[in-house]
Formats: structure tokens, C-alpha cells, sequence
């Protein structure tokens, strides 16, 4: 890997044997963006792409990884093995995917957060390519982070309410 480069969102496979993680460095005012994957005993790093990959998730058949491009306009869904990509999605209006999307246990999803009407909800996009369906119903808060149970029986969420206050010194 380049040694003046950042290495960010990293995502181990179910296995616990690989690492897949996004990569990006300058050179000469151009940009290098790479997605890449290393044992996770050490060894040399692969390159899967020359991608813009951000925050990738493994899938749980370790099969695919799913990325957000750095605009967070495009899902995208790799193949862990070769760095191809299988599919891309627009997410929803208002989402905001700093932390990737993640997997729902049972492989079919992409869960993702989305702000609309003040509040934050998760949202799963099926890899099949059907439609988008929301699956929390909250009416105000916010969702930083989440994760769901290995058995996929509950989903579990970072959530709160930002307090900001202005104070006028004069």
C-alpha cells in the first residue's frame, strides 16, 4: 500500500481470515482510490479494484463486500474475491451512509440510514433490486451507528438526539 495513503473502513470476513478495507492517496494532485484485501495473519496486500470504495462490508457468505462512493450517492455491491462490480444502487433521499451500509444477517439487504421529516430511520435496499422498504418508524431522533444480531432477530441502534445551543458573548 502507499505509504503517504489513508486506509479507512475496514471490514473483517465472517470467517475472521481476510481483510477488506478502502484505500486512498495523492500523487501529483491526482487521486488514487483502491479497494483491498489482506489475511488477517499478515502478508501481502491485494488489490481488488481501483475503485471508489468507502466503509466496505463483508457480506455473511463472504462473497461480497458491500462500499458507498465518497459523494454517498451510489451503493455499490463487490465481489470479495476479484474486486468486480455486481451491482449499484441510489439510495434513498437523505441518507447518510459515513458508516457504510451493512449486511442484514440473512445476505438479502443493505441496510443504510436516511434522515426525512426530521428523523432517522434505517432503510433496506434488497440486492435482488426490489424496492427500497423502511425498517424502523421513528418521528424524530437521530441514528449514528447500527448493527443487527448474528441471528438476525434484532437490530440494534447508536441513537439520540443532538442539543445545540448558541450563547452570544458580547
Amino acid at each position: 500500500p502507499p505509504q503517504d495513503g489513508e486506509f479507512v473502513g475496514l471490514s473483517v470476513s465472517p470467517d475472521g481470515k481476510l481483510i477488506a478495507y478502502h484505500s486512498q492517496s495523492q500523487t501529483d494532485g491526482v487521486l488514487k482510490q483502491s479497494l483491498l484485501r489482506i489475511s488477517a495473519e499478515g502478508g501481502q496486500t491485494v488489490q481488488l479494484a481501483d475503485i471508489d470504495c468507502h466503509s466496505p462490508h463483508f457480506s455473511p457468505d463472504g462473497r461480497y463486500l458491500s462500499c458507498v462512493s465518497s459523494d454517498w450517492k451510489t451503493i455499490s455491491v463487490v465481489s470479495a474475491t476479484d474486486g468486480t462490480v455486481v451491482k449499484n444502487f441510489k439510495p434513498t433521499e437523505g441518507s447518510v451512509l459515513n458508516t457504510g451500509v451493512f449486511w442484514t444477517p440473512d445476505g438479502k439487504s443493505l441496510a443504510y440510514i436516511a434522515y426525512q421529516q426530521n428523523a432517522g430511520n434505517i432503510y433496506a435496499q434488497p440486492v435482488d433490486g426490489n424496492a427500497t422498504r423502511k425498517l424502523t418508524d421513528f418521528t424524530s431522533g437521530e441514528i449514528y451507528n447500527l448493527a443487527f444480531s448474528h441471528d438476525g432477530s434484532q437490530l440494534y441502534l447508536a441513537r439520540g438526539y443532538a442539543v445545540r445551543n448558541t450563547v452570544l458573548i458580547k
